[in-house]
């Protein structure tokens, strides 16, 4: 009967339509999958960037506060006047000469809060920022311009004091060789922030733990959050509800989306983390433009498949005679296969090789020029008549079905087992000696003797094994064969004789 055309379509769509779809449907998966993993590392590289950014700025702002200043404290050593008045310890005289300085380093640095000095015994001299308190002696509250009295090297770094924490540059006063004492500046962490906003476009939080300002005396309120005290706060960081241990990472409010990263410090003199800054920049606009363009490209794609797909209906509706032609063909070449099955190299029983496959291959191992070592073994299942008669025949199949099932298990894939007719087969070995053969042989031999068989059988299995040799053709190598079995037989069988 032949195929309708609905028909054969059917069968053209299984085998080209519905995979090519699947092949592309997951092809397009596949690519939105890894578009995803390389949007996600896109951004995780830009927080990873902006947060070394922010660290190389904060490090330059650090170095250019430290230059500025410690220049600043190196020109008033070349001021006798001021010189004279702080051994002199003249505190008010000490006010009138740098008063007007204060003022004009405010007015260029609005964030300049502190600037103090100090004896060399650590005793302030004068507060600019606070002139009315002076005498008291600040050892053990400022440890890191004690360090710079004590060492003479210039200090720097955020130390709280008794009205503030501020980023801080400790510069010692020397005369002729003589220590006087120790200028500082102190700049409000807020300058670090408004610079970061400026260049990087970032809102910011500065948080210190609480007991670093167990000193301060000034009236200052700061809002808290767990054991830290917020310095320096930005509504946005309210209006996301970013805690102290919200890992750095995309943050997704409503319809906006913000870099937030948690991992930024400032250190103190001895480099030890003292401000705690958190960074947040609002990247709604280039995230969303690159998400639709991301969306676009995935719509191109489907659309691409869909239109590939329609082509590909269109063409295989044209071919439908082609495809019957095919079918046509296709039955013919079932018979020809057919015809070719029924006269092929397997026996149907045991799905063993046959004569025509043992006579083909070894004709063919005889005509190499160099013989490789090749065995062959011929072997049979003993009183097999009696067990045919007994068990019956259909009983005797089952077993020759299942010793054939047995060797190819003890054997190398690449060993050809062959059914010689009967209960008699072959095994040729290739690559192997006698002695090898040999073992082989007695392996399989003593494992058929231990194994129970189909319907409680038990039996045993008599070889023949014997080697290539120069100048044996087909006839001379079975006639070799079938002898070593035949005294396997008459020895006493369940034995292997090899020769």
């Amino acid at each position: 009967m032949k195929p309708s055309l609905s028909k054969n379509l059917r069968r053209v769509y299984r085998r080209f339509f519905w995979p090519v779809a699947l092949i592309g449907t997951i092809a397009l998966v596949l690519h939105l999958t890894q578009t995803l993993r390389l949007t996600e590392e896109l951004f995780r590289l830009e927080i990873q960037n902006l947060s070394k950014q922010v660290h190389r700025h904060f490090e330059h702002v650090q170095k250019s506060v430290q230059s500025r200043y410690t220049q600043i404290a190196h020109l008033y050593e070349s001021r006798p006047e001021l010189l004279q008045r702080i051994r002199t310890q003249d505190h008010d005289g000490l006010y009138a000469l740098l008063k007007s300085d204060y003022q004009a380093l405010r007015e260029e640095m609005p964030q300049l809060y502190v600037m103090h000095l100090f004896n060399e015994r650590n005793v302030t001299l004068l507060r600019l920022h606070k002139p009315a308190s002076w005498g008291d002696d600040l050892t053990q509250i400022r440890p890191m311009m004690a360090k710079a009295n004590r060492s003479g090297e210039v200090q720097h770094g955020f130390e709280a004091g008794k009205n503030g924490i501020t980023y801080r540059v400790s510069v010692p006063m020397v005369s002729s060789g003589q220590p006087l004492g120790v200028l500082e500046f102190g700049i409000e962490p807020v300058y670090f922030t408004t610079d970061l906003a400026e260049h990087y476009q970032v809102s910011s939080r500065l948080l210190v733990p609480q007991g670093k300002l167990s000193h301060l005396v000034r009236s200052v309120s700061f809002g808290t959050i767990g054991d830290y005290a917020v310095i320096k706060r930005d509504p946005v960081f309210d209006q996301l509800a970013i805690g102290v241990s919200e890992p750095t990472g995309l943050i997704h409010q409503g319809e906006r989306t913000f870099v937030f990263i948690s991992d930024l410090t400032l250190p103190n003199y001895l480099g030890q983390d003292v401000v705690r800054v958190q960074v947040v920049k609002d990247i709604t606009e280039r995230y969303n433009h690159h998400y639709q363009e991301l969306y676009a490209q995935v719509g191109m794609n489907v659309i691409a498949l869909f239109l590939m797909l329609v082509l590909l209906h269109i063409l295989l509706r044209r071919f439908q005679l082609a495809s019957i032609r095919s079918e046509r063909k296709l039955r013919h070449l079932r018979k020809q296969n057919r015809a070719f099955q029924q006269s092929n190299e397997r026996d149907e029983l045991t799905q063993c090789f046959n004569r025509r496959y043992f006579k083909k291959r070894l004709r063919r191992l005889l005509a190499r020029e160099r013989h490789t070592s090749c065995a062959l073994l011929f072997f049979d299942i003993d009183y097999f008549k009696e067990i045919n008669d007994e068990c019956g025949h259909l009983v005797g199949d089952q077993i020759l079905s299942e010793l054939a099932v047995f060797v190819r298990q003890n054997v190398r894939d690449g060993d050809a087992l062959i059914r010689w007719g009967g209960e008699e087969f072959a095994l040729i070995l290739e690559g192997v000696a006698l002695a090898d053969a040999r073992d082989v042989a007695e392996k399989l031999r003593a494992l058929a003797q231990e194994k129970t068989w189909v319907e409680g059988v038990r039996m045993t299995l008599s070889f023949g094994v014997t080697m290539i040799q120069p100048g044996d053709d087909l006839k001379s190598l079975q006639d070799r064969v079938d002898k070593l079995l035949y005294d396997a037989k008459h020895g006493g069988r369940n034995q292997v004789c090899a020769g």
